[in-house]
């Protein structure tokens, strides 16, 4: 038991590592997109020579913070969520939805990445590049896809197993904690 709990510890250590890093790198690409958008302006109003390929990279780093960034956002628990509904459940009822929607994500993001790896795989093999003027290689762009989304999947993957274990152990969790979450009250 005590190597399982090393193993454990190593991979929750890996986890945040990976978030902490996507998080790092979204951060980046937001300030790069930023300075671009602004030398963009400046470029266009006050010399009236626009930068051709602004609109292109800002575009191709706005994708990359979103998904770079989104397993960091649902670590930190920084999604938005209507729960209005799902607060009128029983607290039991309420910890297996969330391990449910928890396990449905896994699959979903899953089933994204699977075709996100192939056309990044086929733009690589293709040599495929952008129609504008730039003709930015596609597939060097396209990496951000299935990064990010193997990024969220390992993070839902961890929240999952933390909403699956909270519901489990349910009869654990005192009754006097009907404002946490399930997962809260289980401390987790």
């Amino acid at each position: 038991m005590p190597k399982l709990q090393s193993v454990l510890k190593l991979t929750e250590r890996i986890l945040d590592f990976l978030g902490d890093a996507g998080a790092f790198i979204a951060r980046l690409m937001l300030v790069l997109m930023t300075g671009l958008v602004v030398v963009d302006v400046v470029a266009r109003y006050a010399f009236n020579s626009p930068l051709g390929f602004a609109g292109e990279y800002v575009m191709y780093l706005m994708v990359g913070v979103t998904l770079i960034g989104a397993g960091w956002v649902l670590r930190e628990k920084g999604n938005i969520s209507v729960d209005i509904v799902v607060r009128l459940l029983p607290l039991r009822a309420h910890a297996w939805l969330l391990a449910a929607t928890d396990v449905l994500s896994i699959f979903l993001v899953a089933l994204l990445l699977i075709p996100v790896i192939k056309l990044t795989g086929q733009s690589f093999a293709s040599q495929s590049i952008s129609v504008t003027p730039m003709s930015t290689p596609l597939g060097i762009v396209q990496l951000i896809l299935p990064i990010g989304f193997g990024l969220l999947l390992l993070e839902f993957l961890r929240v999952a197993t933390i909403s699956i274990r909270a519901a489990i152990c349910f009869g654990k969790i005192k009754q006097d904690t009907e404002k946490e979450t399930p997962v809260e009250a289980e401390g987790l």
